[in-house]
C-alpha cells in the first residue's frame, strides 16, 4: 500500500506474510471444521441473505459483493465462540 499503512499493519495477521502469518495464526482458533461448526448456521443465513440481495441487482461483483463477507465474518466472530 504505502509506507504509513504498511507500518500500521505490522503484526496484523491478515496483513502478514509467512512465516509471521503462520505463527500469528497458530495463536488463533484451530483452523478445522470443528472450530467453525458453531458458525455454520450463522454463515448459512448470511450467505443466503447476501445472495437474495444480490439477485435483485442486474449485476454484481462476486468477490467484492459476495466473497468478502464470509471470511471477514468468520475472522471477527471466531473470538466469540466458547
Amino acid at each position: 500500500m504505502n509506507e504509513a499503512t504498511n507500518r500500521a499493519m505490522e503484526g496484523v495477521m491478515l496483513c502478514s506474510d509467512d512465516p509471521s502469518h503462520r505463527q500469528l495464526r497458530g495463536f488463533c482458533a484451530p483452523a478445522d471444521a470443528a472450530a467453525l461448526a458453531p458458525l455454520k448456521a450463522r454463515l448459512q443465513r448470511l450467505a443466503e441473505q447476501r445472495v437474495d440481495i444480490l439477485l435483485e441487482r442486474k449485476q454484481f461483483r462476486c468477490v467484492a459483493d459476495l466473497a468478502h463477507l464470509l471470511p471477514l465474518t468468520v475472522v471477527t466472530e471466531l473470538g466469540w465462540i466458547e
